[in-house]
């Protein structure tokens, strides 16, 4: 349940992990007419984790390619997350973490918290 005062403004994305970056690409490029931004990546070359988003919204599509935690999660959700903008992160997070969700990833421009039914 979100707080009565959390605002969450539009969706922004919702996140797909695939096992093949460029296939994903293909195929829901293909099936769905989207265009992709350039893939960017974190991590070593050997072991990166590699992501775009299509170009068409109102909500895009990420595809994630996330070398280790395909290996660490078998089998994976495929869908990963859903993003929102907001006006104000920490306080969004702060909100979220009263209400029963726990922090993972943040960085200041954007932040995963895991909902208690488990997805981000």
């Amino acid at each position: 349940m979100i707080p009565d005062e959390l605002v969450l403004g539009a969706p922004a994305h919702v996140g797909h992990v695939v096992e093949d970056l460029e296939a994903a690409m293909a195929s829901f490029g293909g099936t769905w007419g989207l265009t992709w931004a350039p893939v960017a990546a974190y991590g070593t070359p050997s072991d990166a984790l590699r992501f775009t988003c299509s170009r068409e919204g109102p909500v895009q599509i990420e595809l994630i390619q996330d070398a280790e935690r395909a290996r660490r999660m078998r089998p994976r959700p495929p869908l990963d997350h859903m993003a929102y903008w907001v006006e104000d992160i920490i306080a969004a997070g702060n909100s979220l973490v009263i209400d029963g969700f726990t922090p993972e990833v943040t960085d200041g421009r954007f932040a995963y918290l895991r909902s208690p039914t488990g997805l981000r």
